[in-house]
């Protein structure tokens, strides 16, 4: 699943943590920089004791303008690292 998800642009945290895949990317505006949005794809526990895969989407409309391109792959490593967008 990482090799598909890193193929499609996403940035993936390295074996043995848990699987988590992130990708950061922008909502064009035609007023300023837009806003940032955020992929992401984790797993999580089902009720069979299995795990699934958990994918989730935030827009962050007005809180967060879209970052410089040369930034993007750091803030992917700070979600990955659990430290957040900012």
């Amino acid at each position: 699943m990482d090799n598909a998800l890193s193929s499609a642009g996403f940035s993936c945290n390295a074996f043995p943590g848990p699987f988590k895949c992130v990708k950061l990317d922008c909502e064009q505006s035609a007023f300023g920089r837009g806003a940032l949005l955020q992929w992401y794809v984790g797993i999580k526990p089902n009720r069979s004791g299995g795990v699934v895969f958990a994918p989730s989407y935030i827009n962050y409309g007005a809180l967060m303008e879209c970052p410089a391109e040369t930034d993007v792959k750091e803030m992917e490593q700070r979600v990955l690292n659990g430290e957040g967008v900012e």
